[in-house]
């Protein structure tokens, strides 16, 4: 081999491949990336389903419209739990996008959200969509009783009230 060949194999990346567990929990599938530079394309290999939300769409076990409610759902948790900083700062805070407007935004719309619904409405849909729990395994570890109702169907229950209460199409 020579030494051109050589030099270039060392500067070659690594061909990266996923781990067993990456594998298990969601099909892997090649993604061309186009990069910052604007020059080229790079290929990733991404996650199929990123979300509990994601599969349960993909097997129809929830419709667009509540999908779609139970990503923005996420969306306001995890900027109202990514708090900012107490302390007086010079610049955008590492924490959520917007600020402590942002944040007490995303509160505000979450608490409008989750107003009209059940306790357990409420704590499936969080748990859902702000923990990343699927709904049986959220309900399991709460000790809930089957007779009134399954996880699913609250749920279900929970993410068509807040589409119709955010005019999403469901």
């Amino acid at each position: 081999m020579s030494k051109k060949r050589r030099a270039a194999n060392l500067l070659a990346p690594p061909v990266l491949v996923e781990t067993a567990e990456r594998r298990q929990h969601s099909p892997v599938v090649d993604q061309q990336m186009k990069m910052k530079s604007g020059h080229g394309v790079e290929r990733a290999r991404r996650v199929l389903y990123e979300h509990p939300l994601d599969v349960m769409l993909h097997r129809a076990l929830i419709l667009d419209g509540q999908h779609e409610a139970g990503i923005r759902v996420r969306q306001y948790a995890e900027m109202s739990i990514c708090q900012t900083r107490v302390i007086s700062r010079y610049d955008q805070s590492p924490g959520a996008a917007g600020g402590p407007e942002a944040e007490a935004h995303a509160r505000a719309m979450l608490r409008n959200a989750l107003d009209g619904l059940s306790t357990r409405e409420k704590s499936v849909t969080l748990g859902v969509c702000a923990y990343g729990e699927w709904a049986g395994v959220w309900a399991l570890k709460r000790g809930w009783p089957i007779e009134k109702g399954t996880p699913i169907s609250h749920l279900r229950n929970a993410l068509s009230a807040i589409a119709r209460g955010w005019k999403i199409a469901a």
